[in-house]
């Protein structure tokens, strides 16, 4: 319960300081996936035909965008931030696609280094990220 008020008081004085969210990009260097039964594996390596377009965009006030093949898992989650780290997560994240499908989504990212790591469905990602000036 105190999480939570402090993060809905944190959101606030944002909205009334008018302080913009920051917000990344990141990128992959190769794709792994997790499942409990086949445990974790990686296909592909940077600037080869295996490793398949990912783009992830996120800001601080929890907004995100994991573009994976042929759609994207859009929301807004809940907000983490102790720092150097924040993360956002969202349970029932919908998948704008192909076809429709919804899963559970986390994202953390240490702010001073600017790695992170996402998973969202059956894809498990180590990031780097840049932040993006607005």
């Amino acid at each position: 319960m105190l999480m939570k008020f402090l993060m809905t008081l944190t959101l606030l004085l944002w909205c009334i300081t008018g302080v913009q969210a920051q917000s990344w990009d990141c990128q992959i260097d190769f794709e792994s996936r997790c499942t409990p039964a086949d445990g974790c594996s990686t296909f592909g390596a940077k600037g080869d035909d295996n490793t398949k377009p990912v783009s992830v965009a996120f800001d601080s006030a929890g907004n995100f965008d994991i573009c994976i093949y042929s759609g994207c898992y859009q929301g807004q989650g809940a907000v983490l931030s102790t720092s150097p780290f924040l993360s956002i997560t969202e349970a029932d994240a919908e998948w704008v696609g192909v076809t429709s499908r919804r899963t559970n989504v986390f994202i953390v990212l240490d702010i001073k280094e600017n790695i992170g790591m996402f998973k969202a469905d059956i894809f498990a990602q180590p990031m780097t990220c840049q932040t993006v000036e607005k």
